[in-house]
């Protein structure tokens, strides 16, 4: 199985592939995971696009700016579609009106924004419906995150988040974390769909003010007595 280990000693992330694993690898993502340690709690709030990445050298580094999408402010689980030219297509599970639906975007990066393109539902057998939604004003949307407990064992569970209404200035954008303890890891995928995933890294921001390191190192620092 393909795997890779993060480092941190440069101020960024960066995971380092053996030259013959790399040409199995179709895409590689960096997933995003809040964590709070008070609360022995992490809550994923999903996987992007947005890295480094050098294929030649089988060198991929992160682009984490805290920031993540939000839609009026809430954040999205945010999954990987497709990346086309400059374009990125993400898709993100929320509750639209009480429904399980998939919202549907791409982020252009010559125009450094996002467009919603409306919302998919699901059919009985689970598969997406090809018909496409527009959001509108009105519209009661609930975020799902995915979260668990650090030390339960427990698998990971979908959990709804915030609950609003759109209106008509409604969109998506990139909002800031704020301070706070962020687990970063790349997600590696082949053309069949396997995916495996490097070891995690952790970004602590305080004051604004960046700081990366291994999450034993982060865990230990925690622990530590004053």
């Amino acid at each position: 199985m393909i795997s890779g280990n993060t480092t941190s000693d440069t101020g960024e992330i960066t995971m380092h592939l053996k030259p013959q694993d790399v040409e199995y690898v179709d895409a590689v993502t960096g997933m995003v995971i809040l964590m709070d340690v008070e609360k022995q709690l992490m809550v994923n709030v999903g996987m992007d696009a947005d890295l480094q990445a050098d294929w030649d050298n089988a060198v991929f580094r992160d682009n984490f700016r805290n920031v993540w999408p939000a839609l009026d402010g809430h954040y999205l689980l945010l999954q990987k579609v497709s990346i086309e030219d400059n374009l990125y297509r993400y898709q993100a599970p929320i509750k639209l009106n009480g429904e399980r639906v998939m919202l549907e975007m791409v982020y252009d990066f010559a125009d450094e924004r996002y467009t919603v393109l409306g919302t998919r539902s699901f059919l009985p057998d689970g598969t997406p419906d090809k018909l496409l939604r527009l959001l509108k004003p009105g519209d009661e949307v609930t975020t799902l995150l995915r979260a668990k407990y650090i030390n339960r064992k427990m698998p990971i569970t979908e959990v709804e988040m915030d609950t609003f209404t759109l209106s008509a200035t409604s969109g998506v954008k990139d909002e800031d974390f704020g301070d706070g303890d962020y687990a970063f890891l790349f997600v590696m995928q082949d053309v069949q769909g396997h995916w495996a995933s490097s070891s995690m890294a952790c970004i602590s921001v305080k004051d604004g003010k960046m700081s990366k390191k291994t999450v034993e190192d982060f865990f230990h620092d925690y622990f530590a007595a004053p």
